[in-house]
Parts: structure tokens; C-alpha cells; sequence
């Protein structure tokens, strides 16, 4: 084959190729495939609505399994935690004060998780 007529194919192959929009698009028929099927293999392993459609239940089946759908009313929806209140610790048994574990400014008690 000559330079000319193997110019003329990979310039015929590369017309049959997409128009390269990323960095992967580009290099040797062998390159643009692998990464092509590399491509498409990531977009099966992508999660959507309707891939895990079918294993979300829907509100009346979580009734019936006994699920929380509302919040309810009374104590546990009114004092939601217990910070700053007094404990005992049912393993040691010394008291102390229930802090918040989102503020790192609280100077911490004499007492500490064992």
C-alpha cells in the first residue's frame, strides 16, 4: 500500500468516528474503542430512577409493613435530644452532663465514653 492510499483510509476511518468532544475521544481506532466500551460500561453501572424504581415500595406497602410515615405526636417529636440535661452512666454510674457532639468548643467533662 502506498503512503497516499493508507493516507486516504485512516482518513476514511476517521470520518466513520464521531466528532471528538473530550480528551478520550481522540488517539488510534484501538484507543477510541477500548475507551469506548470503558464509556459504556461506566453508563451501565450508573444508578437511575428507573433502574431501582422497581425496589422502592410505595407508600401503601410500607403501611402495611409497619413503617413510620409521619412523625408522631408526644414526647420523642417534642424533645428531640437530650443536651445540657443531667445522666447517669449505667456503667460507672457517675454523673454527667450530655453534650452536644456537633459543637467541638464544649470543654469536656471528667466523664468520657468507656
Amino acid at each position: 500500500m502506498t503512503y497516499r492510499n493508507s493516507c486516504i483510509s485512516a482518513l476514511a476511518r476517521m470520518k466513520k468516528r464521531p466528532m471528538a468532544s473530550k480528551e478520550e475521544d481522540t488517539g488510534t481506532n484501538e484507543e477510541f474503542e477500548k475507551n469506548l466500551k470503558a464509556r459504556e460500561e461506566r453508563e451501565k453501572g450508573k444508578l437511575t430512577r428507573d433502574k431501582i424504581e422497581r425496589f422502592v415500595a410505595s407508600e401503601e406497602e410500607l403501611k402495611r409493613f409497619g413503617y413510620l410515615l409521619e412523625v408522631p405526636e408526644g414526647q420523642g417529636g417534642d424533645i428531640p435530644n437530650e443536651v445540657g440535661e443531667k445522666k447517669r452512666c449505667d456503667r460507672c454510674r457517675k454523673e454527667f452532663v450530655v453534650k452536644d457532639p456537633n459543637d467541638f468548643n464544649q470543654v469536656s467533662s471528667e466523664h468520657s465514653i468507656h
